[in-house]
């Protein structure tokens, strides 16, 4: 289980500690955190120590806080972390990284487009849409994405039709997405919002 101490501002009193409903899964907590010590929080929850982490997430978030303890453990202050495939990132409100599920859709699309470099162009698109576009589709509508971070995956979407169909880089692939019968990539993103 992992728990994410959000520290949101320096002005609550120093030993309080406010639940607030989670916002990733089930198995996430989260907890606005203004103190020295949650062991209070964890009396019927069983936190795993070695994946826990805090973060500061608002204006505040470049000050040095005070050390936070989970029992007499001490937890770790971090910029980003990791959570189910997707990387936060701390800054006045929470963001998330789209390098990542970027790297991870083109490496995936790398192996499966090099493998099979004889097959049939619409057996390649058929494969990478059944096993790598849940990569960029994963989560879409829980994230809150920026306009920018939606357009830099939906240029991975069209990198994958340029390089199993051979089309260039400065070619438009909107009329074979049309011909495929695909959505852009950003229809799907309203789609699974």
């Amino acid at each position: 289980m992992i728990c994410a101490v959000l520290c949101l501002q320096q002005r609550c009193h120093p030993f309080t500690v406010y639940k607030i409903n989670s916002f990733f899964y089930t198995n996430i907590c989260s907890f606005i955190a203004v103190g020295s010590n949650v062991s209070n929080v964890s009396n019927c929850v069983t936190f795993n120590h070695n994946k826990s982490v805090c973060m500061i997430i608002g204006p505040n978030r470049n000050k040095l806080s005070a050390d936070m303890f989970l029992g007499s453990l001490k937890l770790e202050w971090v910029t980003s972390f990791k959570y189910l495939g997707i990387v936060f990132n701390s800054a006045c409100k929470i963001s998330i990284d789209t390098s990542y599920i970027r790297k991870k859709f083109y490496a995936s699309c790398n192996g499966i487009l090099a493998y099979c470099k004889s097959a049939d162009e619409f057996i390649r698109f058929s494969l990478v849409k059944l096993f790598y576009m849940p990569l960029l589709c994963y989560c879409l509508g829980a994230l809150g994405l920026l306009s920018q971070q939606v357009k830099t995956l939906a240029v991975c979407w069209n990198n994958c039709f340029r390089r199993i169909f051979g089309f260039k880089r400065f070619e438009s692939v909107k009329c074979l997405q049309f011909y495929c019968n695909e959505l852009p990539f950003t229809y799907m993103f309203d789609f699974y919002k």
